[in-house]
């Protein structure tokens, strides 16, 4: 009963959610949930959202795609494979699941953070079940095994699960499905029976090229299906080892994509430049011509000059494998960039202009900061919190349960802002959020991917999501000398709105732009 009232008060909301609103564990209400389809329906998200079965006619119709024709389109594409079954699919995981069966059920899926990855992988799952086969599901969390557990459990209550963590050595000859922690994967075999067909399911698979992880890679599974939203590597791990193994990205599915298919939210992005202070500003122009000199090195000894993405592979190379001379200056332009990046994520500008958005903070639902360090995100939590913002920090050095308490006051609005640097970008179940701010941009776009699904998922009530990118003017920072062009650039191409925000314009017109329809 309570269940159903949250959500008729608010339809849309996931397990999470609910669960932090009515002050229970998770796992009883997936339980409900789940037990009760003639009450309750879910979205094809993952994690799903959850509707009343008696507004069903009502959501199906909201989320038809406008135009008839691109219906029809996509059907002719879709056409009528094995995997017709599957209703419960948006279209896109339905043309990623067909061009993995063509390709021999091998390949990776790369798709981006809140499209739902993991409910092609279900898809599979359950298909590859009903031949009689046996899955393990690899990943590289112990967050991301719950929920997967979950995931499984819900979608297919007749199966057996089984896992394989710290404390926990189960294997696939007494379980049909083993959800696997990639540390205990690669120290321990995944069971698989002889004479029964296997398939791997690796999510976040980018992770697992490196000496230990790739041993989890099984070569006795015939089928294999990597998920990732951002497959290539720094180190060329991706060529070297996950290619090999899955046979390559099979499909692929962009943030155009999903915006323009309404898999995720629409979204607008404010810019909000700052000025560094002259000794920053020399300091910046030290490490800037370390780089270029070392840049021009780098070059003379064989380093792509474009794209980015390509130069710092082969640097990242050289500096593990190179010779001594080579090993050297891939160094010393990986320290100057490091202490740059450092300056550019400390300044004081930007915590006075992340002050300026208080009243932005206060009039979203919730609210997510992006640091790089943890110090920067414990003073961007102090400073908000000073100013009247309910706000805490998330990082790696705090203990499990501080970081579950801190999820639950989130997930119960208790908290308005978290701040976070590198902890919330992969593995992480994060409550809805519909404002995010980029404290300190990154130039890997595998990042950058991930910190904008955290606020890209679809929201119950259709409204847009917001992004304020807060950068230095005049540096690797700024948009207006193509410094976004690496990590960027698809999500600015498909932006319902880009508005440069600058002092002279005033607070309100940025608020106003920030704040939710």
């Amino acid at each position: 009963m309570r269940i159903t009232l949250e959500l008729l008060k608010s339809p849309g909301l996931t397990a999470r959610d609910l669960a932090g609103r009515l002050g229970e564990d998770k796992k009883p209400i997936n339980g409900a949930l789940y037990s009760r389809s003639d009450l309750f329906f879910a979205s094809p998200d993952v994690p799903p959202q959850w509707w009343l079965q008696k507004l069903r006619a009502v959501v199906d119709q909201v989320l038809q795609l406008e135009d008839v024709q691109d219906v029809e389109e996509q059907a002719e594409t879709i056409g009528d494979g094995d995997f017709a079954w599957a209703t419960n699919l948006y279209p896109w995981q339905r043309r990623a699941l067909q061009s993995w069966e063509a390709n021999g059920f091998r390949g990776v899926i790369e798709a981006v953070t809140g499209s739902g990855k993991t409910r092609v992988a279900l898809a599979a799952a359950e298909r590859h079940l009903s031949e009689d086969g046996k899955v393990a599901v690899v990943v590289p969390t112990h967050p991301l095994l719950e929920q997967w557990v979950a995931a499984l459990e819900g979608q297919m209550p007749n199966a057996r699960i089984g896992v394989l963590r710290a404390g926990d050595s189960g294997n696939l000859a007494s379980c049909d499905v083993l959800v696997a922690v990639v540390n205990s994967a690669s120290a321990y075999e995944l069971g698989l029976p002889p004479g029964r067909r296997g398939l791997l399911i690796a999510d976040e698979c980018h992770r697992y090229a490196g000496e230990r992880f790739r041993l989890a890679l099984e070569d006795r599974f015939e089928r294999r299906l990597g998920l990732t939203a951002t497959y290539a590597r720094d180190d060329g791990g991706h060529e070297d080892v996950l290619d090999p193994y899955f046979g390559g990205v099979v499909f692929s599915y962009g943030y155009a994509d999903a915006v323009g298919e309404g898999v995720v939210a629409p979204f607008r992005v404010a810019l909000m430049p700052v000025a560094f202070a002259p000794a920053e500003r020399d300091e910046y122009d030290e490490h800037t011509e370390a780089l270029r000199q070392a840049r021009r090195a780098l070059l003379s000894v064989g380093a792509p000059a474009d794209p980015y993405e390509e130069f710092i592979l082969f640097v990242n190379k050289l500096s593990k494998n190179g010779t001594k001379r080579e090993g050297m200056l891939a160094n010393r332009y990986l320290s100057a960039s490091s202490k740059r990046r450092q300056l550019l994520a400390d300044t004081a500008a930007k915590y006075r202009v992340l002050i300026s958005l208080t009243d932005a903070f206060l009039a979203s639902d919730r609210s997510i900061v992006f640091t790089q360090t943890i110090d920067s995100a414990s003073k961007c939590s102090a400073s908000l919190a000073q100013n009247g913002v309910p706000s805490e920090a998330l990082h790696s050095e705090l203990n499990s349960a501080d970081r579950t308490q801190i999820f639950h006051r989130f997930a119960r609005g208790q908290l308005k802002v978290i701040v976070a640097p590198k902890l919330l970008d992969e593995g992480v179940d994060v409550p809805e959020a519909d404002l995010g701010v980029i404290f300190a941009a990154s130039q890997q776009r595998r990042q950058m991917v991930q910190r904008m699904g955290r606020v890209l998922r679809r929201k119950p009530d259709g409204r847009v999501a917001r992004f304020a990118i807060i950068f230095v003017e005049g540096t690797s920072e700024d948009s207006d000398l193509d410094a976004h062009e690496t990590f960027l650039g698809e999500i600015l191409e498909v932006a319902d709105d880009i508005q440069r925000f600058s002092s002279r314009h005033g607070n309100k017109a940025l608020i106003e732009f920030l704040s939710p329809e």
